[in-house]
């Protein structure tokens, strides 16, 4: 495959996942209605699907194959041979020299374009990441250990998730409320003031949050999603889709955590808490471009504003 067909696979490509992204965005909301939002969050699948199956060709946006260009000899031949010292040595047919500039300044004009789309694809890619290792480092050297009396609700957190192994998880001021980011190694970084802020049912139903983003494997998600923006950055659909689909995820998370705590009371209690991390979060944790946050200022999640004893709108 040379960087033409790559051009094309691309455009043809591009259209059709985003037919897909927009059938998703018509439906999520009464498939969530009807199926849950675990099934809601799992129709994002199918414009991902889309790169591993074979290249569906849209005519008017078909490349036009070397082929199918006018032959140089298209007009009738005749039926006499001119000297080899003809003038048609020196003077070649018009058409053919035309057909002979196409020829060669198609494939040249697709090979700039796949030359710059994944150019473009692999320094945002790049810059994304270098913005992660930098945000983890910082992170590391900056946080702080948690107390002993927050180990115990980590614990309780850690056996309602079905935590086997416990994800680092360490306190910070350069976050305003709780987060997970981290793939090898996930972090979860805490407010230096989460155990002033939230009481202890909260900080437990917050930690079973961000590690149940661990164990269903959201992190690696996001990357793929990433990875997925990266490849179609001109086209504004898909990143306008990634943030609705992150809406989807976290609704899947908060019904994976209903879930976990049995539902019922639980579920009010769970629902009084992302209203508290809501009202007491002061910015959007974007700085880390893997990160998952409790609440964020524009993750779509509506409330009253009421006392905590309301419910979600």
């Amino acid at each position: 495959m040379n960087l033409a067909d790559v051009a094309d696979w691309g455009l043809q490509t591009g259209l059709v996942v985003s037919l897909l992204i927009g059938l998703v965005l018509i439906i999520r909301r009464p498939f969530a209605r009807y199926f849950g939002a675990g099934a809601a969050y799992a129709l994002w699948l199918l414009p991902a699907l889309r790169l591993f199956m074979p290249t569906l060709t849209v005519p008017f946006l078909r490349r036009p194959a070397a082929e199918s260009l006018p032959p140089n000899n298209a007009a009738p031949q005749p039926s006499y041979t001119l000297p080899t010292n003809s003038f048609q040595e020196y003077f070649p047919n018009p058409n053919s020299s035309v057909d002979l500039a196409a020829q060669i300044s198609a494939p040249s004009y697709w090979a700039a374009i796949a030359i710059i789309w994944l150019s473009v694809a692999i320094f945002w890619f790049g810059f994304q990441l270098v913005r992660q290792a930098v945000f983890m480092s910082h992170m590391r050297h900056t946080s702080m250990p948690v107390s002993d009396q927050l180990s115990k609700a980590i614990e309780r957190a850690s056996e309602i998730s079905g935590m086997k192994k416990r994800p680092n998880i360490r306190l910070s001021g350069g976050v305003s409320g709780p987060m997970v980011t981290g793939l090898f190694r996930p972090l979860i970084l805490l407010p230096q003031d989460f155990e002033s802020r939230f009481n202890h049912d909260q900080q437990i139903f917050a930690l079973v949050h961000e590690m149940s983003h661990v164990k269903r494997g959201d992190l690696w998600v996001a990357l793929i999603v990433l990875g997925f923006r990266a490849l179609f950055w001109p086209n504004p659909l898909v990143h306008y889709a990634a943030h609705k689909m992150r809406v989807d995820q976290e609704a899947a998370c908060d019904a994976a955590v209903v879930a976990r705590t049995g539902g019922g009371e639980a579920a009010h209690s769970y629902a009084q808490t992302l209203i508290h991390a809501a009202k007491t979060s002061t910015q959007s944790d974007q700085q880390s471009p893997l990160g998952l946050a409790l609440y964020e200022p524009n993750s779509g999640k509506k409330f009253s504003k009421g006392d905590e004893n309301d419910e979600m709108v």
